[in-house]
């Protein structure tokens, strides 16, 4: 196996192979990668993407990107995606198990050699659920990149199957999203366009709305001249939401590759944020994609509070519950990180722990009273319980007569009487049975046995060796 830099020469080998690869989607592509790179100018990206190939065959592609961070007096490099995560590799289909361990190895080998060489920092990869071999797996997929001396740092997102019907769609709506669909029904019309129907005064406005919306610019122009591009290629499609009095509400991007699509960029005028116009726009594309033959679309990560190495926004919280009730399934998102170097992961793990403690909800108000109420159903039965009231055979005098023939009795049979001294409950049982056949018909055995107890105590007390 040897290594091959992505260069000019062998973008389109890239393009090919990660179009045939199961384990590829969009993200891996050089549209993709152009994007990224010109997304954070200020990390200084630089491309250290490759091929691992074994002579004609291209085995896997590997998106690599080296970038730039600085934080407070801290600065360091990083193989990530303008400073998020990269696509783990993706492998060409076919290979056996083994033939797959030995690729991966190899792979991350040569990255491990990388980070050394160019004294790399921390490295992110990801395993993103609309992958062909990820989506609908032989066996249920775990994060492979755990094997390579990688830290788990997954989360979850939501994935919604579009081969079913529209009943059936519609039937996994939350229902405060079925009632704000109707509404917005009321207020906005939507219109969808692909191809040749995007016009470039169109996409203006959005890119302008999307610039109000953030009340700034929030990345280059160079990005969102590629998004037209893939847009009025046929890689995507547009959506706009027109309201009533004419003017245009919210737009969304979204692009599709390999039968899925992903939603890519969003924005709603100020003026009518308060509307439901999303709920709509969602629910209109999710209908265009299932009449188009996109069969999975990825509507978004799910974050449901703070994790040790993820600290979403109250934000990103009430993005993830909106996106949720769209229905779908909540699928793993596998991410992981690996540290190249302990300083800079005691640094991390210190701001990490900084963070977590500040802000991990520690004492969580109570949202009910039925754990007070379990609580104090199991004290209640933990308490002795009462004992029952006496029975008459245990309060009467035990007559003389009884006690005689209970002496009598403990005379006749002096072994068993000295084993039931010694507190052996089977000949004590055995002497109660011979006082009741001696007492004749309807005596109390709790009575006999009293007498017997009793005339056995004054033996033992008078002649310890009885």
């Amino acid at each position: 196996m040897e290594l091959i830099p992505l260069a000019a020469k062998n973008r389109d080998a890239w393009d090919r192979f990660c179009r045939e690869s199961p384990d590829a989607w969009f993200w891996h592509t050089t549209d993709w990668l152009d994007y990224s790179l010109a997304y954070r100018p200020e990390l200084q990206p630089r491309s250290f993407s490759f091929l691992c190939v074994e002579g004609p065959r291209i085995l896997a592609a590997i998106p690599l990107q080296l970038t730039h961070h600085e934080e407070n007096s801290r600065k360091w490099k990083a193989f990530s995606l303008g400073g998020g995560f990269l696509p783990s590799p993706a492998l060409v289909g076919g290979l056996s198990p083994t033939e797959r361990d030995d690729t991966l190895d190899f792979i991350f080998g040569a990255i491990d050699d990388l980070a050394e060489e160019l004294d790399v920092s921390h490295s992110r990869f990801r395993t993103e659920v609309l992958r062909p071999a990820v989506r609908e797996p032989r066996h249920a997929p775990y994060n492979f990149l755990l094997r390579h001396d990688y830290i788990d740092c997954s989360i979850n997102t939501q994935l919604i199957d579009l081969r079913l019907s529209r009943n059936d769609l519609r039937a996994g709506l939350r229902r405060n999203h079925q009632r704000s669909i109707e509404k917005a029904r009321k207020l906005f019309k939507i219109k969808i366009r692909s191809g040749p129907e995007l016009t470039n005064v169109i996409f203006d406005q959005y890119v302008e709305m999307h610039a109000r919306a953030a009340k700034r610019r929030t990345r280059p122009r160079a990005t969102f001249e590629m998004m037209r591009a893939w847009i009025q290629s046929g890689r995507g499609f547009f959506v706009e939401a027109l309201a009533n009095d004419g003017k245009t509400a919210g737009f969304e991007l979204y692009i599709v590759y390999k039968d899925a699509s992903y939603g890519l960029s969003a924005c709603n005028e100020p003026d009518y944020k308060h509307l439901p116009i999303r709920h709509l726009i969602e629910w209109e594309a999710m209908m265009w994609m299932r009449d188009h033959g996109v069969q999975f679309y990825d509507i978004g990560a799910q974050h449901f509070g703070i994790l040790p190495y993820a600290f979403p926004e109250r934000k990103n919280l009430d993005i993830s519950h909106f996106k949720y009730g769209f229905g779908g399934a909540t699928v793993p998102f596998f991410h992981a990180e690996r540290f190249h170097s302990s300083e800079h992961w005691q640094m991390e793990r210190r701001l990490r722990d900084e963070l977590f403690a500040q802000r991990y909800p520690w004492k969580p108000k109570s949202r009910s009273a039925h754990g007070r109420a379990l609580l104090a159903l199991l004290d209640r039965d933990d308490e002795p319980p009462a004992k029952p009231a006496n029975r008459p055979e245990e309060s009467t005098p035990v007559p003389e007569a009884l006690l005689a023939l209970a002496g009598t009795i403990l005379r006749d049979n002096p072994e068993a009487a000295r084993q039931s001294a010694l507190g052996n409950a089977r000949t004590l049982h055995f002497l109660v049975g011979q006082a009741l056949r001696g007492s004749g018909s309807g005596q109390s055995p709790l009575l006999v046995r009293r007498a017997i107890e009793q005339r056995l105590a004054q033996i033992v007390a008078g002649n310890p060796q009885t």
